[in-house]
């Protein structure tokens, strides 16, 4: 405002204040319209590149051991490496061993959960066991494994929040 002040004092120079206006607008507006634009793109490339480490863990196939009654559930990483920071058991009727965590699965690698059911004269049972593990970029994700009569599949893998 001062310098418009000091501007409009000298008669060599009329201010013309739309171009005043105009130029201030330029100086204030593209700038952050820059700034956006380039944010959304980052946002943009950001969201590529976590698709792109994303782990995309299935249920491959169990193995029974009949001998001794242990049932192994072989877990696939179709995505980029998995680290595994935990493996719960949260319901059913089996035991669940303790997998040694943290561990990785690497793209196109299996691992085995190894269980093994509470009543030894059952073949079938339910159960649900919670993975949860880390992409390449640190960001946390959920999966849950859910085994019913016989058949087992992941039912959800979500990023935590």
């Amino acid at each position: 405002m001062l310098v418009l002040f000091i501007l409009q004092k000298s008669d060599a120079h009329p201010i013309d204040y739309a171009e005043w206006v105009g130029a201030i607008a330029a100086v204030v507006i593209i700038p952050i319209t820059i700034w956006g634009i380039i944010a959304s793109r980052n946002k943009a490339e950001q969201q590529k590149l976590v698709l792109k480490v994303l782990p995309r863990l299935f249920v491959e196939g169990i193995e029974y051991k009949g001998y001794n009654g242990e049932i192994a559930i072989i877990l696939r990483n179709k995505g980029e490496t998995a680290y595994v920071t935990n493996v719960k058991y949260t319901s059913g009727d089996i035991y669940l061993y303790p997998a040694a965590v943290p561990f990785d699965i690497d793209k196109q690698m299996r691992k085995y959960l190894s269980i093994r059911f509470k009543d030894p004269t059952r073949t079938t049972a339910n159960f649900q066991i919670e993975i949860f593990y880390d992409n390449t970029l640190n960001q946390h994700y959920h999966a849950v494994i859910n085994g019913k009569d016989g058949s087992i599949n992941i039912t959800l893998q979500e990023p935590l929040k």
